[in-house]
């Protein structure tokens, strides 16, 4: 895709998953070889800087501009390049509207200013603030500062009409029964042009990311504009391109495809074994799966198993199966073992002693490994079911206090 030279991002749902309340590891890696194969790139949110405390530290590192507050402030090398504000005469046309319906909102002033509600907010408001800011604005009318948006709540399907015509779709973002009042005419197409023109780019060089409805005018802004698999089907029907979710790495996959990156090529492979490599049901592993390790292993990949199994539940399992693997992780990171040397890792004792406690109290068989590869099993006096489910073959111990040692 040789004609796109920048790239525009929203960050929510789009960048940073809250599903999984993480960016994916595949969209990090994405943005990376985005910045290292030469692209500008830049993130285009609703959020304002107070609210960036909530993301990831590291989200901002690979990004040439931060345009924030849908369009109203922009930020290069962690300084403010530029602010849009509400002029004063409109500022306090929609004060006087929203005041009359007895309305709540929230000024967002400038970033050296404080915002603050008109008056006392809900708890899921308050709640909604402390998750994305860490804390709560204060309570308190205007005084004429200026501001860059009015966000106002809980407006019903007359007042949002009223509020359509008295400020216009240009610059008015609706969600339910809230919305946000931007300065006149800025919206995230606004910030795409601001982008084009900072860095010399045509606008037909510029791809772009989003999810939500107040993408759609940077995606129609952009020369291509790609919908997030997990987006608003409005923004669908606007798009050039709908990727996969961003948790099915949709980004990547976009970006893999149309060569603005190359596919990660991948030294080390990890599997488990129950189910994924070996079935117990035939107590072997299947030929496609042989075959397919060792054809990795040919090409100079590194293979490890990675399982929740004790040694003592891994005795059955054919040589030839563990010999096709360059290191065995047991115990769910609790042993490995990397060409023949064994290292450990315990669990904290306080809180095996407490898990104990619990499992004891309420007779609730459990199973514990030693550094010294014994294997002990509490609370059961079934060992032949015991044994069969870890598929331990071997023989065991049982002492007087109901302790098998294996």
């Amino acid at each position: 895709m040789k004609s796109i030279r920048g790239i525009l991002f929203d960050v929510d749902d789009t960048l940073y998953s809250h599903k999984q309340h993480r960016i994916p590891e595949l969209t990090k890696y994405t943005i990376k070889k985005l910045k290292e194969n030469g692209y500008i790139l830049g993130m285009c949110t609703s959020r304002f800087p107070r609210e960036f405390c909530s993301l990831p530290e590291n989200i901002f590192d690979d990004f040439d501009l931060i345009i924030a507050g849908t369009g109203s402030i922009y930020i290069r090398d962690g300084k403010i390049l530029h602010i849009e504000k509400i002029n004063e005469s409109d500022t306090q046309k929609y004060i006087n509207y929203l005041d009359q319906q007895d309305s709540l909102y929230y000024l967002w002033t400038p970033v050296e200013g404080q915002p603050h509600f008109s008056s006392e907010p809900s708890e899921n408001i308050k709640k909604h603030h402390l998750e994305w800011a860490k804390d709560c604005p204060t309570v308190q009318k205007w005084n004429k500062e200026a501001l860059c948006n009015i966000v106002y709540y809980g407006a019903n399907e007359k007042q949002t009409q009223e509020i359509i015509d008295l400020v216009g779709e240009k610059g008015l973002e609706i969600w339910g029964n809230n919305g946000h009042i931007n300065p006149n005419n800025i919206d995230k197409a606004y910030g795409i042009k601001y982008f084009s023109k900072l860095y010399n780019l045509d606008l037909k060089e510029i791809l772009c990311f989003g999810d939500g409805i107040n993408d759609i005018s940077m995606i129609k802004a952009a020369g291509m504009g790609v919908a997030v698999g997990n987006g608003k089907d409005e923004l669908k029907k606007q798009a050039d391109y709908i990727c996969d979710p961003i948790e099915n790495a949709g980004i990547y996959t976009f970006c893999v495809d149309h060569h603005l990156i190359d596919p990660i090529d991948p030294t080390i492979f990890f599997f488990d074994i129950d189910g994924t490599t070996f079935r117990n049901d035939i107590q072997a592993s299947p030929e496609s799966t042989i075959s397919t390790i060792h054809a990795l292993r040919k090409k100079g990949k590194k293979c490890c198993i990675c399982t929740s199994r004790s040694s003592d539940e891994m005795i059955h399992l054919p040589k030839s199966f563990l010999n096709m693997f360059n290191a065995i992780i047991r115990l769910a990171g609790g042993h490995i073992t990397i060409d023949g040397k064994d290292f450990y890792h315990e669990v904290n004792h306080d809180e095996v002693c407490q898990a104990i406690k619990y499992l004891d109290q309420n007779k609730i068989p459990y199973r514990y490994v030693t550094a010294d590869e014994k294997s002990y099993l509490y609370n059961s006096t079934d060992v032949g079911r015991i044994l069969r489910t870890f598929k331990i073959k071997k023989n065991v111990e049982v002492t007087d206090n109901g302790k098998i040692i294996i």
